[in-house]
């Protein structure tokens, strides 16, 4: 849920749209997926008796807990901090586009989807819920065409300027 109301706040106070990016029909598409899969779904398989969290013991007494707790932080905090560049890049008034680097650019196009997927990785070594698994793995496919999308677009828009990355989200992957 922390996650959700992180990306609630983003929207909110950190992204800024140049134009209407989201068709009404993609929201209500967006938002059952979201909610059929990472919240009804995924609390049914975590909070059921004979689940894998139920039986895995109090929070944080495996190891696996601890490594997913911080992969979940580490992503989050990435994520937080590359949309915070990304909305920063263009001063009010600005119209040009521009390159990012920094964290996570040089490997990738999209180090926001990379930390996002690494943050629910986390997620999903905590709960141990394989709904969360087929979720990541439907996410990861929208994540990487809108990657691809944005790839695509800085080499067109920014030409030899702009290093083709190998990867668009996940280095080695995809």
């Amino acid at each position: 849920m922390a996650h959700f109301v992180k990306r609630e706040l983003e929207v909110l106070f950190v992204h800024k749209f140049s134009a209407n990016t989201m068709p009404a029909n993609f929201i209500v598409r967006n938002s059952f997926f979201y909610w059929v899969f990472a919240g009804l779904l995924g609390a049914l398989e975590i909070y059921a008796p004979f689940s894998p969290t139920a039986q895995a013991g109090p929070f944080l007494s495996s190891p696996l807990d601890v490594v997913g707790l911080a992969l979940y932080v580490f992503g989050e905090l990435c994520n937080a901090n590359i949309h915070w560049y990304l909305s920063s890049l263009r001063k009010p008034g600005e119209t040009a586009r521009k390159i990012p680097n920094g964290l996570g650019f040089s490997l990738v196009t999209c180090p926001n989807y990379m930390f996002e997927i690494i943050a629910w990785i986390g997620i999903i070594m905590i709960t141990r819920s394989p709904t969360l698994v087929v979720f990541i793995i439907i996410g990861s496919y929208y994540m990487y065409t809108w990657g691809w999308g944005k790839e695509k677009a800085y080499r067109k828009q920014f030409g030899d300027k702009y290093k083709k990355k190998r990867f668009v989200m996940l280095p080695g992957l995809l």
